[in-house]
């Protein structure tokens, strides 16, 4: 069993329910959550990197950002298998979604609207898609 693959189904669910109830502002974390956990996933599961070399990667490459190691590795992936252009849309996106969490987290700035996590969704999707093609 992965924990990781569940919290990551669970985190959109999650997202889903927050957003139906009008909690707009606390959906884009576990949005952007369950693209990020079933990445660390498939790195591991796909591309046979274990959770613990993937923290050493990050550590050692990435100044121990793990969420830019992850993208970075899921983004290669992507370019392999489907081109430039996909791995570019992908970056795009998961970058998109990651500052928008950000700013729902931590920022001073008026309650997220319906629109904005209506199309985070989508946009989660539509990524849980294209990473579990890998």
């Amino acid at each position: 069993m992965s924990y990781l693959l569940t919290k990551s189904e669970l985190n959109l669910q999650a997202a889903q329910f927050l957003s139906d109830k009008n909690h707009y502002a606390t959906v884009l974390h576990p949005v952007y959550y369950s693209c990020l956990q079933l990445m660390k996933y498939k790195i591991n599961h796909s591309l046979n990197i274990d959770y613990k070399q993937q923290a050493t990667e990050a550590s050692r490459d990435y100044n121990g950002n793990s969420h830019a190691y992850l993208i970075s590795k899921i983004t290669k992936k992507i370019k392999e298998n489907k081109g430039f252009r996909a791995a570019n849309e992908f970056e795009r996106d998961i970058k998109g979604l990651k500052e928008l969490r950000e700013q729902s987290d931590y920022e001073n700035k008026s309650v997220v609207s319906q629109d904005v996590c209506e199309r985070a969704i989508r946009t989660a999707k539509n990524l849980i898609l294209t990473i579990n093609k890998i």
